[in-house]
Formats: structure tokens, sequence, C-alpha cells
């Protein structure tokens, strides 16, 4: 048995905070795990966008050898905070996104589990 495919996860735990840029007036997701950041003009869209951005993420490091990639950059402590908070108020939107087909990466990861909190104004 490989060791290194025994200590990879079986599915990714990512949070991800969705809120309206008034400056923009757009809707921004960061998630706070990787720090990959997507925008759209409606919370279902940027919902969207940021679930391709992550999947297309999870693809790309496992091509480099390993999901330490993925993980290089966090989102800044105050995304961090402002997600705690918006927890509190209402609870989290959890996904679960089947990587059944060829984007499953060779590390084992089959599903990737993302907890999208809103951020109302």
């Amino acid at each position: 048995m490989n060791a290194q495919a025994t200590l990879e996860p079986q599915t990714l735990d990512l949070k991800v905070l969705i809120e309206y840029d008034p400056i923009y007036s757009t809707y921004v997701a960061t998630c706070l795990e990787t720090g990959a950041v997507a925008t759209g003009s409606t919370p279902e869209e940027v919902s969207t966008q940021i679930r391709n951005t992550l999947e297309l993420d999870i693809r790309l490091a496992d091509e480099q050898g390993g999901l330490e990639a993925l993980f290089f950059t966090r989102a800044a402590p105050d995304v961090w905070d402002r997600w705690y908070q918006a927890k509190a108020v209402a609870k989290p939107e959890v996904v679960t996104l089947s990587l059944s087909d060829s984007a499953v990466p060779k590390r084992g990861v089959t599903s990737v589990t993302i907890a999208t909190a809103r951020k109302t104004a």
C-alpha cells in the first residue's frame, strides 16, 4: 500500500464566504483555505463560479503532484472573521461536489464539501 495515498483525505472540507461588494456592485466568493476568489452578479452565479474554480484548482494541484499547492495561499484573517460572523447568523449551506469522473485526483480525493456562509449587509 502506498503510504502517500493513505495520508490524503477522501473529502476536502472547504469554507467559502459570499459577500456583496457595493463598490463594484458584484458578489464575491472567497475560499478560506485556498484563497480562491470568484465574482458574479448574483449569489447563485458566484456560487457556481467558485465551485468551478475550486474544481479546476484541485485538478491543477493534482497534475502538479499533490494537493499542497492548493493550500499555498489562504484567505486573509479578516475574511475568516467575516465567515465566522456570517456562520453565527445563519447556518452555512453545505454542498458536496463529486469528483467521480476523470477529475478524480490520483491521490484518492473523491469529493469536496463546501460550506458557504453568506454575509448580509
